[in-house]
């Protein structure tokens, strides 16, 4: 969308706000009015049922007055005195005619009719109390049927004239509507000529509403606003029904100005709002198109167009100026940044260290001179280059790698950094120490160690026979205690030869892991039951479980695999107190466990994998020394009971071998988890 366009819109729907508050008001102006016509509707037609009810109760004296000239034999005189009787009769309870008389056209028509067959007198027997109803004209007169209990097992049967309720009620008209009176049966009498007549269902259906609702006619041309209210206690019903159009025909009068109103105002302000965008978008879309300039950084195009308003044209100057100075430092930071990039470049060109700098997918960024020579890619194409850094770059940080450099092998300590900056691509720093002297150094004492480990076998062997026979010859307690503490000696240095051999021949290159299937329940029953001897006469509470069925089989070498549980089970019997607890567990491992600890299907026992789980309430493992405790000749030692920091470093060595991974965790004791 154009600028104009948008400044167009801007001020338009702001020149709207008081548009739409008058919206507002005048919606609300609608309903208060609506809600006044209906309630100024639902008085009148409360104020005609009150008149029709004092008229009802004017009738109900007057038939008071008749029981009495009926029990006097005076009705024929009463009836004169009171015409509105169109026809009256005194029954007994069974309908059959005492008295009758009245208007000699009714009497013909009515002489001779049950009251027991007619539904207002059965109404009247049963309940004991005047009912009212059968609204209909007769002769042109409206009237109605009252049955009335007098008392002594009679009834009055009377046809009434509702000439006098009729006159005050037509008093109270409307141009489209009337008044109703009605029964609970649907018969109604109109008491205006402009309303159209409705069914008696449609009667009986407004005598069943409350409040004020809207009803359509019979013919469905038009729509009444209708209220309903009862006559006392009657059981009779004043409708008021009046034309919805009629009804809200001001209204709708002064609906239809203020709209027009509103639209001749939104068309005056959408005219000036075109005038006045149209002279202020040319500046603005000068100041937008320079703006695009500077983000490409294009500071040699100033702005040339001028303004009629103030604002903008000092706008239009200030931008020019800041569009110079920006070019002034521009030129200076591209100037620093060569400087820091020299003297970087200097500085990385010193390191002996191998730097590389690539993308994630090992497409080379930087490498400084010692990196290329480790890579040796003289030869290489470039997606044999790429494919060697990106296997640099899956490298785990702390891990060891040997490259052959020009037919020269060399080992390196690779160091691996993902980089994410905020507002360019991510990348990764390696770094590649040579190491080779240090293992080199590293070989030499492990050979050392280990032919001296071999070479005192032999005669520490001999040792300890004599230290043997020693026991038996000794003679006195002082000399057995010496024995003791020398055959203890002999035992530490004996266990200390035996893993520094283990150890070693475990790192040979041609040692090979010899796996076998297994029966894991026979298995972890065997590795646990051996250490319960051990953990009674402590006192440790030692319980273990083997989560998975007993049929489960599993590869491993049998011999390699119980060291590994042997070793654990009893660094944790040595670390935990007396009256402490130990507890020992197989499950099979999770996927999300074998991908946080970087196992791959690659391993050499790839399929199900298990997780063992030695769990001790003994002083736990510190945070920052829970790889540490896997190294060799490292240990965090316990005051009572000395080791020699190997036995977790075969552990590790054995379960990296079944291509499984060993790890500490620390809870309320120490917790060793491995997965092969």
């Amino acid at each position: 969308m154009k600028l104009l366009h948008k400044l167009l819109l801007l001020v338009f729907c702001a020149t709207m706000i008081p548009i739409g508050l008058a919206a507002f008001f005048l919606s609300y102006y609608r309903t208060q009015t609506r809600n006044s016509v209906m309630t100024l509707q639902k008085n009148v037609v409360q104020l005609s049922a009150l008149m029709a009810e004092r008229e009802m109760q004017d009738l109900s004296r007057r038939f008071d007055r008749l029981e009495s000239a009926a029990a006097e034999e005076k009705l024929f005189s009463v009836l004169e005195q009171n015409p509105e009787f169109l026809f009256f009769a005194v029954t007994d309870r069974n309908g059959n005619a005492l008295q009758s008389g009245g208007d000699p056209e009714f009497v013909r028509l009515f002489g001779n009719a049950r009251a027991d067959e007619d539904d207002l007198f059965l109404k009247a027997r049963a309940t004991g109390i005047a009912t009212v109803g059968d609204f209909e004209n007769m002769f042109n007169l409206p009237a109605c049927r009252i049955v009335y209990p007098c008392g002594r097992g009679r009834y009055i049967f009377a046809i009434v004239n509702l000439r006098d309720i009729a006159e005050k009620l037509e008093q109270t008209r409307f141009s489209s509507g009337g008044l109703l009176l009605a029964d609970s049966a649907g018969n109604a009498i109109l008491f205006s000529p402009a309303l159209e007549k409705f069914s008696k269902d449609t009667i009986k259906s407004m005598t069943e509403a409350d409040g004020i609702f809207r009803v359509s006619g019979d013919r469905g041309e038009n729509e009444y606003l209708v209220v309903s209210a009862k006559v006392g206690n009657t059981g009779l019903y004043l409708l008021g029904v009046r034309g919805t159009e009629e009804a809200f025909s001001g209204l709708n009068r002064m609906s239809w100005l203020m709209a027009f109103l509103a639209l001749a105002v939104a068309t005056a302000l959408y005219f000036s709002a075109m005038f006045f965008t149209r002279q202020a978008a040319r500046p603005l879309e000068a100041l937008s198109a320079a703006a695009k300039r500077i983000s490409h950084e294009d500071f040699n195009s100033p702005i040339e167009t001028e303004s009629e308003f103030r604002e903008l044209s000092e706008l239009i100057d200030s931008v020019n100026v800041m569009m110079s100075e920006l070019k002034r430092y521009h030129g200076i930071h591209l100037e620093q940044i060569f400087e820091e990039k020299q003297k970087l470049e200097m500085l990385v060109g010193l390191i002996s260290d191998g730097i590389i700098f690539c993308g994630p997918d090992g497409s080379l960024i930087y490498a400084n001179r010692p990196a290329m020579e480790i890579l040796g890619s003289g030869s290489d194409s470039p997606e044999e280059q790429r494919m060697k850094i990106y296997r640099l770059a899956r490298e785990k940080s702390g891990g060891e790698i040997n490259i052959c450099s020009n037919g020269t092998e060399k080992w390196y300590a690779v160091n691996v950094r993902s980089v994410t900056p905020k507002t360019e691509a991510p990348s990764v720093f390696i770094t590649l120490h040579d190491i080779t002297l240090e293992r080199e150094l590293q070989r030499v004492k492990e050979d050392f160690f280990s032919a001296a480990a071999h070479d005192l076998r032999a005669p520490l062997l001999s040792m300890q026979g004599y230290i043997k026979l020693m026991e038996y010859t000794a003679k006195d307690e002082k000399q057995k205690e010496y024995v003791k503490n020398l055959n203890e000696a002999s035992g530490r240095l004996f266990t200390l030869i035996e893993n520094i051999l283990d150890f070693s021949r475990l790192d040979s290159d041609s040692f090979h892991v010899n796996l076998q299937k297994l029966c894991l329940a026979d298995f972890f029953d065997s590795a646990a039951r051996a250490f319960e001897p051990v953990m009674a006469q402590r006192n440790i509470k030692f319980s273990y479980d083997n989560l998975l069925p007993d049929d489960t089989e599993f590869e491993a070498d049998p011999d390699l695999l119980r060291r590994v549980t042997d070793n654990l089970l009893s660094n944790a019997e040595k670390f935990t107190p007396e009256g402490g607890s130990i507890y020992f567990r197989v499950e099979e491992a999770t996927e999300d466990k074998i991908a946080a600890v970087g196992i791959t299907a690659e391993n050499p026992s790839a399929g199900k994998r298990l997780l063992f789980t030695v769990r001790d309430t003994g002083p736990g493992i510190p945070e920052n020394r829970r790889n540490e405790i896997f190294e060799k000749y490292r240990q965090l030692g316990n005051k009572n009971r000395k080791g020699f920091g190997l036995g977790l470093a075969i552990c590790r060595k054995i379960v990296e071998l079944h291509g499984g991974y060993i790890w500490a965790d620390s809870g309320k004791g120490a917790v060793l988890h491995f997965i092969i």
